[in-house]
């Protein structure tokens, strides 16, 4: 024995070679016991949730938002009846390895928690069956929305959340004709020096630039694509003649590259001209109707005639349904099979006009209520199930008329544009005319008002008042 400078005693024997293995062997041993111990585990207890992805702000904007749930373990096969929402919502499901991937086609209610849940979860290398369950929330709704005239003379475009007790201005200018939102871009039609210009900017009214546009005139029924990057307008000549410039044709171009020279819609049609128009929720088709009353679906330059239309009055998300105003006759058109389907007219209070679907496979008719004489006595927004009962979800006398109304993506609220005190409310001058307009937002399950707003052009509208 020896000692330390410390003075402790240091033993300087080494181990043999021998008791270096068996001690190597006997750690190796335990560590062997403990992973059979985990794996046995493992079998008994089975997989369970390790993480779970979701974007609660995005699922109540578009249709097509997944919920991805993945496990310590790869899974067995899943498909969509292992799976339960609560509340109910269309979804499917696409799980390999280790995640489960459910895929709303539908944008999700705001504010609401949803609980899912998928029974009957096994390893692909068998053991116990569990049930896998998690929870989500999504984020309370916000709008943008236009206001003429505000502070200091100019026009404003506002966000804010739908009960409107707080309000942030994000982009001003002296004459604005239209606004519409994409999911990362404000695209906005204003005026400057007596002809159309339009403006790209981020979602918060940040960074404006520039579109190109076909030449020197007019641009209306701005619209944007909730998928793929897109806007379109139609654009009329400012110099215009009987026998040269064009009038209403459409065109489209991108939100990422708005420098860029715009596409004409090609549509296979003796008139070029655009009466109506709209984008197909979640695809990258365009469906227009000419002036010649052609109805035309163009996909990826190709354009396929569906029969003549007087007007598009919407396309249900998730299920490529349009509805479709054969001259005063609501049709249902599918845009994947082209088969068309009669709509019977509902037993609404007064002389239906525009159509909206609605969630759930209904529609929201505006109705204007008429008198013996037939003279106008009130407006109404109205809900058809889809099992045919009606009820009203909002009704104005005749001194404040509905001028356009629209459905949240999820159909959970409608936004009804009124003009107050109609008779003593005087149009603008602007090339989109409009009152003094105030959007009252509704909940439509009971009717019950959320807020009232000044302005118009709520970001719910995919196109403008017609």
């Amino acid at each position: 024995m020896s000692t330390d400078p410390t003075g402790r005693r240091r033993d300087q024997r080494r181990p043999t070679t021998g008791t270096f293995w068996r001690r190597t062997m006997s750690v190796l041993g335990v560590l062997s016991l403990l992973a059979g111990v985990g794996a046995v585990a493992a079998l008994t207890q089975g997989p369970r949730l390790t993480k779970v992805t979701f974007d609660g702000a995005a699922a109540i904007e578009s249709s097509g938002t997944r919920l991805t749930l993945t496990a310590n373990q790869a899974l067995s096969g899943i498909d969509a009846d292992d799976i339960t929402v609560t509340p109910a919502t269309d979804f499917t499901v696409d799980a390999q390895g280790r995640n489960i991937g459910v895929r709303f086609t539908s944008p999700l209610h705001d504010d609401t928690t949803y609980t899912v849940t998928v029974a009957g979860v096994t390893a692909v290398g068998g053991g116990a069956a569990v049930t896998l369950e998690t929870s989500i929330t999504t984020v309370p709704a916000s709008i943008v929305m236009l206001q003429r005239e505000g502070t200091g003379g100019f026009d404003m475009v506002v966000s804010m959340p739908i009960d409107g007790m707080t309000r942030q201005t994000i982009f001003t200018h002296e004459h604005i004709e239209e606004v519409r939102v994409a999911p990362d871009a404000l695209v906005i039609l204003v005026e400057e020096d007596e002809r159309s210009a339009v403006i790209v900017t981020d979602r918060d009214g940040t960074n404006p630039r520039y579109v190109t546009l076909p030449g020197d005139g007019y641009v209306t029924s701005l619209q944007v694509a909730q998928r793929g990057g897109t806007f379109g307008y139609l654009f009329t000549d400012r110099e215009l003649t009987e026998t040269s410039g064009r009038a209403s044709i459409l065109y489209t171009a991108s939100i990422h590259d708005p420098a860029a020279p715009p596409v004409e819609l090609d549509l296979a049609s003796t008139d070029r001209s655009v009466g109506d128009w709209m984008f197909v929720p979640d695809a990258q088709g365009i469906l227009a109707v000419t002036f010649a009353g052609d109805l035309l679906l163009t996909e990826s330059g190709n354009s396929a005639l569906l029969g003549t239309a007087y007007a598009i009055d919407g396309i249900s998300r998730g299920t490529y349904e349009a509805i479709i105003d054969r001259s005063g006759i609501p049709v249902g058109v599918n845009l994947q099979t082209g088969v068309e389907t009669p709509i019977q007219l509902p037993a609404l209070s007064g002389t239906p006009g525009r159509v909206e679907p609605a969630s759930d496979g209904g529609q929201l008719w505006a109705v204007t209520q008429r008198d013996a004489a037939g003279m106008p006595t009130g407006h109404a927004i109205e809900l058809v199930s889809a099992d045919g009962s009606v009820r009203p979800v909002i009704e104005n006398d005749k001194t404040e008329p509905i001028l356009q109304f629209c459905v949240s993506p999820s159909g959970q609220y409608v936004a009804a544009i009124v003009a107050p005190n109609y008779a003593n409310n005087p149009y603008d001058t602007y090339t989109r005319p409009m009152p003094k307009t105030l959007t009252r937002i509704v909940a439509v399950e009971d009717g019950s008002v959320i807020s009232e707003l000044n302005g118009f052009d709520i970001s719910w509208c995919s196109r403008s008042q017609f």
